[in-house]
């Protein structure tokens, strides 16, 4: 399980340190630093999946998720959006890790 979360953790990671490469390739062609957002760069993708996404969870869960929530979200910088749970993600067994075996030698003593 935990190489699956740390996989899924660094899958983030790379994918975030590519954003960051484009936005940096970006930045050296044009001068400008303009960061793209989660949404601006879904709706480049696939603009169909992101208008779908956003319909089922208006329709069958509720508008005010998507209003207060999901919308503001996808505002957010794409790096970021990857970077911070890819960072946590990666992270996270070895935490757990160390507070399994402090736990362990606490309840040994």
């Amino acid at each position: 399980m935990s190489l699956m979360v740390r996989f899924v953790g660094w899958t983030l990671l790379c994918l975030s340190f590519a954003i960051m490469g484009w936005e940096l390739y970006q930045l050296a062609d044009t001068g400008k630093l303009m960061l793209s957002s989660w949404g601006e760069m879904w709706f480049t993708l696939h603009p169909s999946s992101l208008n779908l996404y956003q319909a089922v969870v208006e329709r069958y869960i509720s508008t005010k998720l998507w209003d207060q929530v999901l919308a503001p979200m996808l505002l957010w910088d794409a790096f970021m959006v990857f970077a911070v749970p890819g960072a946590v993600l990666a992270a996270l067994p070895r935490v757990i890790q160390i507070f399994t075996r402090r736990d362990a030698a606490y309840r040994s003593d």
